[in-house]
């Protein structure tokens, strides 16, 4: 969960997001680090809507990595199955840099990064020209949809309270605001629909809808506590997340037999 490493800081967060995807195409083979450095053009910042010049787009990559060099992950790192090596301090993002118009950053090498980038390569790219709710409504769909594969392969959708929204787009508590509509309410639903109008201009499909469900009639704090918004996915957005819980359910079941009593004694515990 990125918020609780670099807050509402929006350009580090969006940098983070993109750095994994590059990760995940440019450094990870086979579920191993193969170097450890992402590089991209300084002009893709502009083309994917994060930026809109060359000089804003350097300046905010200079800002966003202070923030991402500034991340601390405690942790073990496994380098043999009998040799583990506890960290504490471990900075992911080393260095970045900018060099003829290419931004370049350096990964920490021991850091297990398959573990991580092998999400991002979910999230659809126009997260990056979203205005900031829309965009980070967006992550945390995506962030929730990791958490719920079962309800997507048995379902084909999940829900999300939008008291949990109101949080996390800090949005000002109903107490706090003599127009709780103004100031809760429709930018909540504003979100929402500047997803919807983006993903229909980048997509010629209905794999990914957003249904918002509530009490016309009530107030806003019932609309709050009982509202909520579908999310559903198909296709090719479904079909990664299943994959996602049928690979989970795969090694739960082998760590099971692996801690069974019988294991290894011609039968598993569910067997007998």
């Amino acid at each position: 969960d990125i918020e609780k490493f670099i807050g509402n800081n929006k350009p580090a967060k969006k940098l983070f997001v993109l750095a994994l995807i590059k990760a995940n195409e440019q450094a990870i083979h086979g579920g191993e680090l193969g170097r450890d450095y992402v590089s991209f053009p300084l002009q893709e910042l502009i083309d994917i809507g994060f930026y809109t010049t060359l000089q804003s787009a350097r300046k905010g990559f200079k800002a966003a990595m202070d923030a991402l060099t500034d991340i601390k992950l405690s942790g073990d790192i496994q380098r043999t199955k009998k040799h583990k090596i506890s960290v504490i301090g471990l900075h992911p993002f080393r260095i970045g840099v900018i060099e003829k118009n290419q931004c370049y950053i350096q990964l920490e090498s021991g850091f297990n990064w398959s573990f991580i980038a092998q999400y991002f390569t979910i999230l659809p790219r126009y997260y990056f020209k979203l205005p900031d709710r829309a965009s980070d409504l967006l992550y945390y769909i995506f962030f929730l949809a990791r958490q719920h594969t079962r309800d997507i392969e048995e379902r084909g959708y999940f829900t999300i309270g939008f008291r949990a929204i109101q949080h996390r787009l800090q949005l000002p508590s109903e107490k706090a605001t003599k127009n709780p509509k103004r100031d809760i309410q429709d930018p909540i639903e504003e979100a929402i629909e500047q997803l919807e109008t983006e993903h229909s201009l980048q997509y010629n499909n209905m794999d990914f809808q957003l249904l918002p469900c509530y009490d016309e009639n009530a107030n806003i704090g019932d609309y709050l506590d009982n509202g909520y918004l579908q999310v559903t996915l198909k296709g090719e957005f479904a079909q990664t997340f299943i994959q996602i819980s049928r690979e989970t359910a795969k090694q739960i079941e082998q760590a099971e037999k692996r801690q069974s009593p019988y294991h290894g004694k011609g039968s598993s515990y569910k067997d007998r």
